[in-house]
């Protein structure tokens, strides 16, 4: 895992990356619950403050084949997976990174620049950064179900293509403010 990323990210998000897994090993396992298609873990880590203080912090992570969830939420916050997570990965035979927690921006070979702001204060997201993350998931999870085969591969294309033609459209001419779209009319529109 450590080597994929290496290959694929920035210096400085690797740096970030290395860094929860070098704090794997103050991480555990403190009890495991298998459910119905999912398992709970419960993970300690060992946490030093101040002069020599140490605590035992509890964090919840759920598992199952398609996700990891830590209690945590940095993936969701910062687009790394944390200690917890990688964990837990790695206790399930998880040598390589899975694709959907391999952001494209944080890649060397990502093209053009972020056009959002991103502001990490506290966990104060601004009103841009949020639709695009949303915008990001969704579309994550359509070109999964889209590449499986040719047919829905090309629609999808065609459909992105068109979606940019009047979107550039709409920004050049300024007819449309993107406040004035309500999500009604996105819906009417797509019927």
């Amino acid at each position: 895992m450590e080597k994929q990323i290496r290959d694929l990210y920035t210096v400085k998000k690797f740096g970030e990356f290395q860094m929860e897994i070098i704090r794997i090993m103050y991480c555990g396992i403190k009890s495991m619950e298998r459910g119905g298609y999912s398992t709970q873990y419960i993970i300690y880590e060992d946490v030093v403050y101040n002069e020599g203080g140490r605590k035992k912090m509890l964090f919840t992570v759920m598992y199952n084949e398609v996700d990891v969830i830590c209690s945590r939420m940095r993936f969701e916050f910062k687009g790394i997976l944390c200690r917890h997570a990688l964990n837990v990965l790695l206790c399930n035979d998880h040598v390589i990174l899975p694709d959907k927690y391999v952001f494209r921006r944080w890649r060397k070979d990502a093209r053009g620049h972020m056009r959002v702001k991103i502001k990490f204060k506290g966990c104060i997201v601004s009103t841009e950064q949020h639709r695009y993350d949303t915008m990001c998931k969704s579309f994550t999870t359509l070109t999964d179900i889209a590449s499986e085969n040719e047919e829905s591969y090309v629609k999808v294309i065609l459909w992105i293509e068109s979606l940019v033609r009047n979107m550039t459209v709409i920004q050049a001419t300024h007819l449309v403010p993107c406040s004035a779209v309500s999500k009604d009319s996105i819906t009417k529109r797509s019927k």
